[in-house]
């Protein structure tokens, strides 16, 4: 399998839903946190988006560590 060359539309790409993400945890925790009837699913799902904006944050920055070698 050939190895993929980093190039700045990869790293634009990542940082672009990285942005979206974190738009979309805004959005989630504006619905579902910003009163007082909090549920447990509410929590479930804000723990899940946290894990999956980490998931993104990580991959960008090997995206970055890569394009810089």
């Amino acid at each position: 399998m050939k190895d993929h060359v980093i190039d700045v539309d990869d790293l634009v790409i990542s940082a672009n839903n990285i942005e979206k993400a974190m738009k979309g945890l805004e959005s989630f925790v504006y619905h579902n946190m910003s009163n007082t009837n909090v549920t447990l699913e509410g929590i479930n799902g804000l723990s899940g988006l946290v894990e999956a904006v980490s998931c993104l944050t990580e991959k960008h920055s090997n995206l970055c560590r890569e394009f810089s070698e």
